[in-house]
């Protein structure tokens, strides 16, 4: 889910990554592998060539660990992490069958220290993961739950699984726990904004998967790109009944 649009920065990103690519290693990591941990050294950056991950955070008193973020293909992880030369803060675990491409740090810092326009990209990403992340809360706050479990499923079913030709698009099996944790909602809600959503037909449920319709897709896809768009009017709005206007 991005309240910004990325994609930009993620291409500008991904040209040049190119150079680095005959150096990368290309790992194929299957469903529920985990790329690093938590608290693990950061001494590889990972390109995200096909596939889905969860980003996770540990919780206090044995809890599940947080989901506080999804990334797709495109994404970069591990940047952070070997930037600052500290180690990971957050986890990276596979939530689909995804390919990886990988180069040591060293390298990606030498390549950086090279190229002033890969380094302003890099860093143009990084701010931008920053703002985006800021203003998601905030939307957050102001979107209705069932707007804020559309936006989740829309980017859950941009991966879609080799082969799949079946008219309606299965999601990665995730506890509904984690999927709530994403969208800072309660279980009981989510599953209650499911529960409407499939009677509505714009989705289905079997087996813990849920499989978004054609409709579903499409309509998804629509709210998607206008939450988008009007994410800075919102909050602008609501910049303005804070002071009082």
């Amino acid at each position: 889910m991005s309240t910004l649009e990325l994609q930009p920065l993620l291409a500008e990103v991904s040209r040049h990554w190119l150079d680095l690519a005959p150096h990368a290693v290309r790992t194929i990591v299957r469903t529920g592998d985990v790329v690093f941990r938590e608290g693990s050294s950061s001494n590889v950056v990972h390109r995200i060539e096909a596939g889905l991950f969860k980003v996770t955070v540990e919780t206090s008193f044995g809890a599940q660990p947080l989901v506080v973020a999804l990334r797709s293909s495109g994404w970069l992880m591990g940047s952070a992490a070997v930037l600052m030369r500290a180690r990971h803060m957050t986890s990276a675990i596979a939530i689909s069958d995804s390919v990886l491409s990988s180069v040591d740090a060293g390298l990606f810092l030498r390549a950086l220290n090279q190229s002033p326009d890969f380094l302003a990209a890099i860093s143009r990403l990084h701010a931008a993961k920053l703002y985006d992340r800021t203003l998601r809360m905030r939307l957050l706050t102001l979107s209705s739950a069932e707007s804020r479990v559309r936006l989740l499923l829309s980017l859950m079913a941009r991966e879609r699984r080799p082969g799949d030709d079946s008219p309606c698009w299965r999601l990665q099996a995730l506890p509904h726990t984690e999927l709530a944790h994403v969208v800072r909602l309660t279980p009981e809600t989510f599953s209650r904004v499911l529960t409407r959503l499939e009677r509505r037909g714009l989705l289905q449920r079997s087996g813990g998967w849920i499989m978004l319709t054609p409709a579903g897709r499409t309509q998804f896809d629509r709210e998607r790109l206008e939450w988008a768009g009007e994410g800075a009017d919102l909050i602008r709005i609501k910049e303005s009944l804070d002071r009082g206007q």
